[in-house]
């Protein structure tokens, strides 16, 4: 799609209505004849133009695919997004967007797939990235310290939460560190990955894998019980790009504030948001598993935890889930 067929799009959902192909030629500056052969070249690529004797055209339906140009058609944001690589497959978008880190590509790329044939989570754990989802990483350069940066998960968390909330009326929440729960069921994942050496941040990958047009009845019997897409609860298909758009300017809202000192309300709303504070929980880490209580987050992101000894000790990193009674 080239830059005269995105602006007829963005004519088409501005409008809300017939334009004809006078008025196309008028704004676009083009000649009726060329407005004819792209309308006809959007056909192509799936686009349902209606074509109306007296009328002029209507935009009826579009694909439900994630291609850049459908994309910069709709993103709203100033930082995110400002650079776009869509792939139809990949093995994984955070690997791709970390070979941009190392070329010293500017910050703000995005890179998403409708498909990943290896996508993970944290500790390497496979992450079933199918057709309809929304498979995204992001390129970060922020001037922050190690020790701040560990917060960005949360400050990603966050955003995702906000969104469902506000715009879904969704009961959202966070389970520590980086998953997102409706109704006790994962439907979002955030794994960061950054580059550094003792002093400064190289570059920093944010990886997000949110399901949302997903087939559950094809999953695993494994993944029903314990995932959920937005399509099953909302029972509606997503508009998966006015969704990308409204996550991609409530974390850049939040971000720049961040890295700006200006987000107070991370941890508070961390802390609102979570779903395991004052629940006995289930502790896995690399060493050993144990229960404790979920006490609060910390200001560098950290949760304090209460073991069964009664000693409150820290976790940076681990795997939680509430115990059962």
């Amino acid at each position: 799609m080239n830059k005269i067929e995105v602006n007829i799009i963005k004519l088409f959902e501005m409008q809300n209505g017939n334009l004809s192909g006078a008025q196309l030629s008028q704004l676009l500056g083009v000649s009726r004849t060329a407005i004819w052969k792209h309308i006809n070249n959007l056909r192509e690529q799936g686009y349902i133009i209606q074509a109306i004797p007296g009328q002029g055209y209507r935009l009826i339906n579009k694909p439900d695919k994630l291609t850049s140009s459908e994309i910069r058609a709709v993103l709203e944001t100033q930082l995110l997004g400002n650079q776009i690589i869509a792939l139809e497959e990949t093995d994984s978008t955070n690997d791709v967007a970390k070979d941009y880190g190392k070329q010293d590509t500017a910050e703000g790329l995005l890179v998403i797939a409708e498909r990943q044939t290896r996508g993970r989570g944290r500790r390497g754990r496979n992450w079933l990235s199918e057709p309809g989802g929304l498979y995204f990483s992001l390129l970060l350069r922020p001037k922050l310290s190690l020790a701040e940066v560990s917060t960005i998960t949360l400050l990603v968390a966050i955003s995702i939460v906000q969104v469902l909330r506000k715009d879904y009326q969704l009961p959202a929440v966070i389970k520590w560190p980086n998953d997102i729960l409706i109704d006790n069921r994962k439907v979002c994942g955030i794994l960061t990955e950054l580059s550094a050496d003792p002093e400064t941040i190289k570059y920093l990958v944010l990886g997000i894998g949110l399901n949302c047009n997903s087939a559950t009845d094809n999953w695993p019997e494994e993944i029903k019980a314990i995932a959920t897409s937005l399509s099953h609860v909302l029972g509606y298909h997503i508009d998966r790009i006015k969704l990308l758009n409204q996550l991609l300017l409530q974390l850049e809202t939040n971000y720049l504030n961040f890295i700006k000192g200006e987000f107070g309300q991370l941890i508070p709303l961390a802390r609102e948001y979570s779903c395991l504070l004052g629940k006995n929980i289930t502790v896995n880490t690399h060493h050993q598993t144990y229960t404790a209580k979920a006490i609060d987050i910390n200001s560098d992101g950290s949760l304090l935890i209460q073991k069964e000894n009664g000693k409150l000790t820290n976790l940076w990193a681990a795997d939680v889930s509430v115990r059962q009674p």
